[in-house]
C-alpha cells in the first residue's frame, strides 16, 4: 500500500478492522493518551475515535535490566539484540492463540501489538 493511500485510510478512518493487543492493565492507555489539547481550559473536548475496534490484554511483562534493580530475583534474565531484560511474566501461548482465534471469528484480520518495553 502506498504512503498516500495508507495516510488517507488513517485520516478517513477507512480500512481494515483492527484489534489492539496490549499488556494486561493498560487497555485504556491509547484512549486516555497524554491529556494534551490545544485549548487547555476548554470544556468541550473532542477526542478523536481510536483506530482499533477491540482491545485484548495479554498477561505478560518484560522489564529492562538494571544492576540496581532487584527485579532479577523474581524473573529470568534474557539478552535481546539491544540489552538485557527480565522476563517477569511470560504470556500463556494457549491463551494468546485462543484470543487471536476469537478476534478472527469476529472478522478482524489485523492487529496492532503494544507491549510494555517491547522496544528493547
Amino acid at each position: 500500500m502506498g504512503t498516500t493511500m495508507a495516510t488517507n485510510s488513517l485520516l478517513e478512518r477507512k480500512g481494515e478492522r483492527i484489534a489492539l493487543i496490549i499488556t494486561k492493565g493498560f487497555k485504556d492507555l491509547l484512549f486516555i493518551g497524554n491529556q494534551t489539547r490545544p485549548r487547555i481550559f476548554d470544556f468541550d473536548i473532542k477526542i478523536p475515535p481510536v483506530l482499533y475496534e477491540e482491545v485484548v490484554e495479554v498477561d505478560e511483562r518484560v522489564v529492562p535490566f538494571d544492576e540496581s534493580c532487584r527485579m532479577g530475583e523474581i524473573g529470568r534474565e534474557e539478552k535481546t539484540s539491544f540489552r538485557k531484560v527480565i522476563v517477569e511474566k511470560e504470556p500463556n501461548d494457549n491463551d494468546v492463540r485462543e484470543t487471536l482465534r476469537s478476534i478472527r471469528s469476529k472478522g478482524i484480520n489485523s492487529i496492532a501489538v503494544a507491549f510494555l518495553h517491547s522496544f528493547v
